[in-house]
C-alpha cells in the first residue's frame, strides 16, 4: 500500500486530502508533539504507520543523559500512538561514522542496549523498524540486527539517504537487507541535498530498487501534494497489481 508521510502538525492542514482521496498516512512526530484523540479521530484508521521523534534522540550516545532522555521520549511517544492500528513505527537509529570516529561495534552494544530496554517496557504490538540515514554501508543495520533477533526489529530502506550517503551499490544494501525490510522511504534527489525530491528528480536507480525487493509499506516522502501525487503515479505504474493492502 501506498502512504503519504505527514507531519503531526500539518495533519489538520491535509486532513480534507486525506479523506477526499482515500490516502492512508504515516505519521511523522517530533519529541514535543502531543497525540490529541479529537483531533485526529476521524483520521485514526487513516494512520498506518508513525515516524518516532529522530531530532536529538540518540540511543547511542556515548552520553548517558542523552540516552536516558532519548528513551524517555521514544517510551512515551510509543506509549501514545497505541491508539492506532499500526504495522510499523521508523526509527532512526542515528549512527554517523565520523560523529563516532567509525567506531561502530561500541555504537551498536550502547544502541542495542538502550532500544532493548524500551522494547522491553513498552512491548509494542507493532514492528520497529530501522532507518539508513548516515552511513555509508548496510553494516550497522546489520549488525544491529543480528543483535535483535528476538524483537520485532526490522528495517526501513530510504531511498534518498541511500543516494546521499552510501558508498556500496544499491544491489548490495538490498540483498542483504531483503529479508528484513518492511518498508520503503520513497524520495529522490542529486546526491548533494536532502531534497525529498519526486521520484522523477533526482539520481536514485528507483527501478532497479522495486526490481529486487516491493515491501507491503511504501511511504512517499515528499513535501507537498504535488510532488506526492506525480510518486504516487510513477508508483503505480511500476507497480501495477504486485503491492499489497492493508
Amino acid at each position: 500500500m501506498i502512504l503519504a508521510r505527514i507531519p503531526y502538525k500539518k495533519l489538520e492542514q491535509y486532513k480534507d486530502i486525506i479523506l477526499k482521496e482515500d490516502l492512508y498516512v504515516e505519521l511523522t512526530l517530533e519529541y514535543d508533539d502531543l497525540i490529541i484523540e479529537d483531533k485526529i479521530s476521524d483520521l485514526e484508521k487513516r494512520i498506518k504507520t508513525v515516524h518516532l521523534p529522530f531530532f536529538d534522540i540518540n540511543l547511542g550516545s556515548k552520553n548517558k543523559f542523552v540516552v536516558e532522555k532519548s528513551q524517555e521520549i521514544l517510551i512515551k511517544t510509543c506509549h501514545m500512538i497505541e491508539i492506532f492500528s499500526l504495522e510499523n513505527a521508523v526509527l532512526h537509529h542515528n549512527y554517523s561514522p565520523y560523529h563516532y570516529a567509525f567506531m561502530e561495534d561500541e555504537f551498536i552494544d550502547r544502541f542495542v542496549g538502550a532500544l532493548k530496554e524500551i522494547l522491553d517496557d513498552v512491548k509494542p504490538d507493532f514492528c520497529i523498524s530501522l532507518e539508513n540515514v548516515f552511513e555509508d554501508t548496510p553494516f550497522v543495520i546489520h549488525k544491529i540486527l543480528d543483535k535483535m533477533k528476538n524483537y520485532n526489529v526490522k528495517v526501513c530502506f530510504d531511498f534518498g539517504h541511500f543516494n546521499l550517503f552510501s558508498k556500496v551499490e544499491l544491489s548490495y544494501w538490498l540483498k542483504l537487507l531483503k529479508n528484513e525490510i518492511v518498508e520503503f522511504h520513497i524520495h529522490n534527489n542529486y546526491g548533494i541535498r536532502d531534497e525529498h525530491n519526486p521520484l522523477d528528480k533526482g539520481t536514485f536507480d528507483y527501478l532497479q530498487a522495486f526490481d529486487i525487493i516491493v515491501p507491503k509499506i511504501l511511504v512517499i516522502e515528499n513535501n507537498n501534494i504535488d510532488d506526492f501525487r506525480t510518486s504516487a503515479k510513477i508508483l503505480e505504474k511500476i507497480l501495477g497489481g504486485r503491492d499489497e493492502s492493508f
